[in-house]
């Protein structure tokens, strides 16, 4: 539930709004560690969307991350994705292959597999991806 009223919030776009949301609601995710898809902006952290190409850090968070950190979340780093997403499975020059870390022969699939990976490694409890094909 908390998750669908971030995304809900979200939509409006307005970060006051959002934040203003998540304090009302009493929504808390204290001391949930989460990692962010690297096409995210996280504040002092390069946007790299898969690529050693960006390399200027962000100057804020993105609208996600904000409202994730507004409601105690503690961010713990980027996931791997293919270059600008453009590929259904994670591999970059930047990055190498991410493979499925419950059976190494697989991809653990689409652009946000190394959220994917993450999480079925147990190095987190859970992780932004995306969905750039709707």
């Amino acid at each position: 539930m908390p998750f669908i009223m971030c995304s809900l919030a979200m939509r409006w776009n307005k970060r006051g709004y959002v934040m203003q949301h998540l304090q009302k609601s009493g929504v808390r995710f204290t001391v949930l560690p989460i990692a962010i898809k690297e096409e995210n902006a996280i504040a002092g952290i390069p946007t790299a969307f898969g690529t050693a190409a960006m390399s200027t850090p962000a100057t804020e968070d993105s609208e996600v991350v904000a409202a994730l950190r507004c409601a105690g979340a503690i961010i713990v780093g980027t996931t791997r994705m293919p270059e600008f997403g453009t590929w259904p499975f994670t591999e970059s020059q930047n990055g190498g292959v991410t493979r499925n870390p419950l059976d190494p022969r697989f991809s653990p699939g689409g652009s946000s597999g190394g959220s994917a990976a993450a999480v079925a490694a147990g190095m987190i409890p859970v992780a932004i991806g995306g969905d750039g094909g709707g």
